[in-house]
């Protein structure tokens, strides 16, 4: 998901918010709602890029004639999906552009989804456009309610598109469609309106929605398909610290934090990450090692895995059910799972220990 999003980017970032401005800046000039826009005029308008990648008209909605109503005639349900991912929709994809730029941030961040969804487009950068500036969600003790600013350094390719979605707000309120700069990942209506509606927990989900229909997220055996949120996210970036002992990517995760000790990044995660999700981060490591053969490392957790499923091959094992029975340990007190610091000739390194404590040690 991070990948598409990223290629999505860097091959159609800019043409896609300079086409949608574009149509905003036509309907001003010519004093005309984006309501009365044909397809073929909004093709006119857009580009030989956005022509060429497959873009229709202004968004995937048909206008009924007679209606003020944008709505999908039950022929039309069966094409949507395919007409999203064929790219006809200029706004639809848009809101795909905007969910990949909150798949970049929430992965490469790993804040809370309030503290992404509160992202104001005016001050979110600082004046080096190296660090994401955001207000702690959880930072309100002994402050009467005011929450604390705080930064973190943010990698380059996600400040590229967070400016992408602040130039895009810069022009609509100077074409006159927003009164003011707004939350970050605000997002066009899918009704074609060009304004941009405020961030909230719908429209942040929704444009996730969209990035996962059009790249076809995986699916369950029953064909539904699996829709990326931001706590998953939160996870997945507690488990670049678990993923960097066997991987050697440590050295990325601590400039990305700003930390020269690897034991100040582990702090650091523990200090961002509630119970929960460091403990989810933790089973899904540790059930994912078991399930590819590290039994080496793990090896009074394997034995005990062994005895509760009956074989030692645990690439037979359900990963969902190895890691559910691990969390099950963990909150029993049974299993504790953390890393381990040492020092040797290449400086600092740590390993990830399962110890099996109690009755079942």
């Amino acid at each position: 998901a991070v990948r598409n999003a990223i290629e999505l980017h860097i091959k159609h970032g800019k043409s896609l918010i300079d086409g949608m401005c574009k149509v905003a800046l036509h309907c001003k000039l010519n004093g005309i709602p984006t309501s009365e826009l044909k397809d073929n005029e909004v093709r006119e308008i857009i580009g030989e890029d956005l022509r060429r990648l497959g873009v229709e008209g202004l968004g995937l909605s048909r206008r009924v004639i007679g209606t003020g109503y944008h709505v999908r005639t039950k022929a039309s349900i069966s094409e949507y999906y395919p007409d999203l991912r064929a790219n006809k929709g200029l706004i639809e994809l848009i809101k795909v552009y905007i969910g990949g730029a909150q798949i970049v941030v929430g992965a490469l961040m790993g804040r809370r989804v309030g503290e992404l969804q509160d992202l104001h487009a005016s001050n979110c950068l600082d004046v080096s456009e190296q660090w994401l500036v955001f207000q702690n969600r959880k930072s309100t003790k002994n402050l009467f309610g005011i929450r604390q600013i705080e930064a973190r350094p943010i990698e380059p390719i996600a400040v590229q598109m967070i400016k992408s979605l602040i130039r895009m707000q810069k022009i609509l309120k100077r074409l006159g469609r927003i009164d003011g700069l707004m939350e970050v990942f605000c997002s066009p209506s899918v009704n074609g309106e060009l304004s941009l509606a405020p961030t909230n927990a719908h429209n942040y989900n929704q444009n996730l929605d969209f990035f996962c229909d059009y790249f076809e997220t995986e699916t369950n055996e029953d064909g539904k398909r699996y829709y990326i949120r931001q706590h998953q996210l939160r996870r997945f970036f507690a488990m670049l610290f678990f993923y960097s002992s066997s991987f050697g990517g440590l050295e990325t995760l601590q400039w990305m934090l700003g930390h020269t000790d690897v034991e100040h990044v582990w702090h650091y995660i523990t200090e961002a990450m509630d119970g929960a999700t460091l403990a989810g981060a933790k089973v899904q490591y540790v059930a994912e090692a078991l399930h590819s053969g590290d039994i080496e490392s793990f090896e009074s957790l394997a034995a005990l895995v062994a005895a509760r499923y009956g074989t030692e091959d645990f690439t037979v094992v359900d990963t969902n059910e190895l890691e559910d029975y691990l969390a099950d340990l963990m909150e029993e007190g049974a299993i504790t799972i953390e890393p381990e610091f040492f020092e040797d000739d290449d400086g600092q390194r740590f390993k990830v220990i399962a110890k099996v404590t109690g009755v079942y040690a």
